[in-house]
Parts: structure tokens; sequence; C-alpha cells
């Protein structure tokens, strides 16, 4: 997902998290987008629905999480 991507996001949409490690579907539960800072900063928070894939035992059904400029490639947009 690309930052322009992210910032559509709305409450309710579903994403699915990956990466070498890790899979899990999310719903996002809250978004900001502050376009006037000096760094176009968003954050949108998550709740985990489902974890397809842990190789390391981190994650749990509800478990929150944040999409932020560092981690949104990531994310795809699923429903």
């Amino acid at each position: 997902m690309t930052l322009e991507q992210a910032k559509t996001l709305k409450v309710g949409d579903v994403v699915r998290y990956k990466n070498s490690h890790t899979e899990t579907l999310e719903i996002v539960t809250a978004s900001w987008h502050h376009p006037k800072s000096k760094h176009d900063i968003i954050s949108i928070r998550l709740s985990t629905l489902a974890v397809l894939l842990d190789k390391r035992k981190e994650y749990d059904i509800g478990d929150e999480g944040w999409i932020n400029i560092h981690n949104v490639d990531c994310f795809e947009k699923i429903a």
C-alpha cells in the first residue's frame, strides 16, 4: 500500500499485514491525517481480526497496531 492509499482508509476497512514472519487481517478502528504538519503525518489504529501466519507467536486476536509512514508498505487493503 502506498501512503496515498493509506490516507483513504476509513474506520471499518479491512487490511492485510504481511512480512516474512507474519500475516494478519486487521480492521481500521481510527485514523488521523494531518496534511498541514511538517511531515504529512498519518496514523491509523488497527485491531487484529485474524492471525494467518505467525512464526514468532507475537500476535493475538484483538491486538492493537498502527499504520504509519514506516510500515505502510507491509499493508494491503482487502475490504
